[in-house]
């Protein structure tokens, strides 16, 4: 049971700590720059294996 409990609160922890770290990279990101990055992209219809 203990080591349950210990594994619970690990995992709480590693994905506090993930979300802490995503916060910190959206603050320092630009929507302007990721708009401007895609707007490079083609226009083409994906790849037979790409599709859904």
């Amino acid at each position: 049971m203990n080591q349950f409990i210990i594994n619970a609160i690990a995992e709480k922890l590693a994905t506090l700590k993930t979300l802490n770290h995503l916060e910190k990279r959206a603050l320092r990101g630009s929507r302007k720059h990721a708009l401007d990055l895609l707007s490079n992209a083609p226009s083409v219809d994906p790849r037979e294996h790409d599709k859904l």
